[in-house]
């Protein structure tokens, strides 16, 4: 079996290579257990390989969006009726759309479609091998692609990808905004100015998905680190011009300090102030690249909130 698999598959090459210069790396270990177990159920039975099969820690975030968000935000975490064949066919069935940036593990992905029954998804994640998270839950509501939100234009290329797959313009109920550069990811980088664009980057890339994907109406859920306060508040400021409202939460977990902001209702009752807000925050994404050596125009002291913020 482990021979079949060398010849066929190059990621379990690579394994048994590593494994057999003896390097221990516990990343490459983890892989490596985890995979071997999956060719392991799916020679017993080829539906258990398609289980999900998160961390203790990757779990406590699906267990987190599944008991948190829907009493945060019943209007936009809303669970729809199980669907039928025949209904999957009917006009006036009820349908949610979404795009989850940043996916992996899947828990949001998960969340979406095994607990509030939505209708279809496209997740994109940093592939494993340039430090991203493995993508292990899989649905057939669910396309999955590797991307990498800190690379210039990579907005353009990830629009291109949902239209060729039938995402239309402005048609998405929720987005979710979810790539964070964390300590793993800082610690890899040399020069601490290149984490600094890497995460200015990221923020323009995927605000300008949102503006061009998000339907008025609809719903997007933007996750940014907690000790970049500064740009934290420049970017709320945009989105408190953009939603109905603004409603702010953490999951406590000590380790890390991501901070999850929800923002309800897109562009509300065809608003001529948020269609402005829109328009004047795409052309300031479109012009300013991302060059964190000028703090000052991706920072803010203060924020005339206009609406609620819960």
């Amino acid at each position: 079996m482990e021979l079949v698999l060398k010849d066929n598959d190059s990621e379990f090459r690579d394994l048994c290579d590593e494994k057999e210069l003896g390097w221990q790396s516990r990343a490459v270990t983890l892989l490596w257990n985890r995979r071997k177990k999956n060719f392991e159920d799916q020679a017993l039975d080829t539906q258990k390989a398609t289980r999900v099969r998160f961390t203790p820690e990757e779990k406590k975030y699906f267990e987190f969006y599944r008991g948190r968000l829907p009493q945060m935000c019943p209007e936009v975490f809303m669970k729809l009726p199980l669907r039928s064949v025949a209904s999957d066919k009917l006009e006036d069935a009820p349908r949610k759309i979404f795009v989850d940036i940043g996916s992996a593990p899947g828990g949001m992905s998960k969340f979406l479609l095994t607990s509030l029954h939505w209708t279809k998804g496209h997740a994109f994640s940093l592939a494993p091998e340039d430090g991203g998270l493995e993508m292990r839950y899989h649905n057939p509501s669910l396309e999955f692609e590797c991307a990498d939100l800190a690379e210039n234009g990579a907005y353009k290329r990830i629009a291109s990808a949902l239209e060729s797959r039938g995402f239309k313009k402005h048609s998405l109920d929720f987005i979710n905004l979810g790539v964070v550069i964390d300590v793993g990811q800082c610690n890899r980088d040399d020069d601490p100015y290149v984490t600094a664009k890497k995460s200015v980057e990221v923020c323009r890339n995927q605000f300008l998905l949102m503006l061009d994907f998000l339907k008025p109406g609809g719903s997007c859920m933007w996750i940014h680190s907690g000790s970049h306060l500064d740009t934290y508040l420049f970017y709320l400021n945009w989105l408190n011009r953009m939603f109905e409202r603004l409603r702010v939460t953490n999951t406590l977990v000590p380790s890390r300090s991501p901070v999850y902001t929800i923002a309800e209702n897109f562009i509300p009752g065809d608003s001529d102030a948020a269609l402005k807000a829109c328009d004047d925050f795409r052309e300031f994404l479109l012009t300013h690249p991302a060059d964190p050596s000028t703090p000052e125009i991706w920072q803010v002291n203060s924020v005339p909130l206009r609406r609620k913020v819960c």
